[in-house]
């Protein structure tokens, strides 16, 4: 199968620790003209590195003790051109990177290469199908970044969590303070999550931004 061309495109670094760079190729235009998700019809935001992306990749790399990555089974929901990915790669863990735009994925696969890394596992899947989420299987650790942009898009986070996330397993999500994020997590902190929020704030253009990160743990439930 022939690859589709990159269209317009640019390479860039991204310094996330001291000793951690990322280099990575991203998409120009603003909505490229790939195929659309067959489930859910969308084909937006993927293609370029966004602040909550950068946010989540240092405080990763930065706040986590390296034991709670390193081996473990992580997927990286929404992985666009592949920053977190590589960087979780890069830090020791088996990287699944989930999108559902078949070019995200191609893509990512390039700024693997690109890194001097194997490529990471690629996942075809739109998480608004909750027959896809099922059948995911299990995972240590999940991240994502943005992936509130749509009110709705709580139910598959919270569906994601409850079916793939292991006991004693931990998630990480990135929020450009939109509305309604903190509420969810507050409900979310009432069943078997426990919920720790940080803010940081990134250099992001020519300006800086304010991320809040959430950190979910998953326990069991005590017995009666």
């Amino acid at each position: 199968m022939a690859a589709t061309p990159f269209y317009e495109q640019v390479e860039l670094s991204y310094a996330i620790t001291e000793n951690l760079s990322v280099d990575l190729v991203e998409i120009c235009n603003w909505r490229p003209d790939f195929p659309a998700c067959e489930y859910c019809g969308d084909n937006e935001y993927w293609n370029i590195v966004w602040a909550t992306g950068f946010a989540i990749s240092q405080y990763l790399a930065s706040s986590v003790a390296v034991e709670r990555l390193q081996g473990k089974r992580v997927l990286v929901v929404g992985c666009g051109v592949g920053l977190e990915s590589i960087v979780l790669a890069k830090l020791g863990a088996h990287v699944s990177a989930l999108d559902h735009v078949s070019e995200a994925l191609r893509l990512v696969e390039h700024n693997c290469e690109l890194n001097g890394i194997l490529p990471v596992d690629t996942l075809r899947v739109c998480l608004h199908d909750p027959k896809s989420i099922a059948k995911l299987g299990s995972y240590d650790v999940i991240v994502g970044g943005d992936v509130h942009y749509e009110p709705e898009n709580g139910k598959w986070v919270k569906a994601l969590l409850q079916n793939v996330l292991r006991s004693q397993g931990r998630a990480f999500f990135a929020d450009p303070f939109r509305e309604g994020v903190e509420e969810f997590f507050e409900g979310l902190a009432a069943t078997e999550f426990q919920i720790d929020m940080h803010r940081t704030r990134v250099s992001w253009l020519s300006d800086s931004q304010e991320i809040r990160i959430y950190q979910i743990e998953r326990y069991e439930p005590k017995s009666l």
